[in-house]
């Protein structure tokens, strides 16, 4: 009887300390089934000014993603790192380095932030290359920095000419004489046309009379 009496208690607490490693591991395993898990994709900007000699941009993405975020300059042509930075709370960074031509891009990496059950997927994004050469600089907006915007539809020539030769200037001026004459000529003739039918008409009226 009391072998039986310990065996039972053995299965009793065998039940029951199975029991716990089940409730450990449901309220372990409920927070990580229920965490959430969102990704944010990032646009990194660069630009450069040559008067203060500085690098900068912005790293546009979710604000959890903004702020303290690694960028990394580049050497486009060696593909080498030359500097870095991090971002301020708006996502803006700037590094100053002195680039004397060359081209230049920055590369932000992916991150992964938040905490246990609450994680933010920071995706990584490389800039657009830009040329920091005095005269070709490429900018974000798509213009040389200090270049003056032409009003005029057609580009110059290297020589600074616009490309209409004489003999092309001639064929203008030939064509705008052809169409002058031509609508002189219609009018000269709609109005004899019109001469001819009051006449006509005049000869009616005294026919009658």
């Amino acid at each position: 009887m009391q072998r039986g009496g310990n065996l039972q208690r053995t299965r009793t607490m065998r039940s029951a300390a199975l029991v716990c490693v089940l409730l450990v591991s449901a309220v372990l395993v409920s927070p990580a089934a229920n965490a959430h898990v969102k990704t944010f994709n990032a646009n990194l900007s660069l630009q450069y000014k040559s008067r203060t000699q500085t690098f900068f941009g912005t790293l546009g993405t979710n604000r959890k993603c903004k702020g303290n975020r690694l960028v990394t300059l580049f050497d486009a042509d060696t593909n080498s790192p030359v500097a870095t930075t991090t971002t301020n709370r708006n996502g803006r960074y700037s590094i100053s380095l002195a680039a004397d031509g060359g081209l230049y891009y920055a590369r932000v990496q992916q991150e992964v932030r938040g905490g246990y059950g609450h994680v933010h997927r920071c995706r990584g994004d490389r800039s657009r290359t830009i040329d920091t050469s005095p005269t070709t600089g490429i900018l974000d907006s798509g213009q040389t920095e200090g270049a003056p915007v032409s009003i005029f539809p057609v580009s110059p020539t290297a020589g600074g000419a616009l490309p209409f030769t004489g003999t092309t200037i001639l064929l203008i001026v030939a064509m705008a004489m052809s169409l002058i004459v031509a609508g002189i000529a219609i009018v000269a003739m709609r109005s004899k046309a019109s001469v001819h039918s009051q006449r006509a008409s005049w000869s009616h009226e005294r026919g009658e009379k």
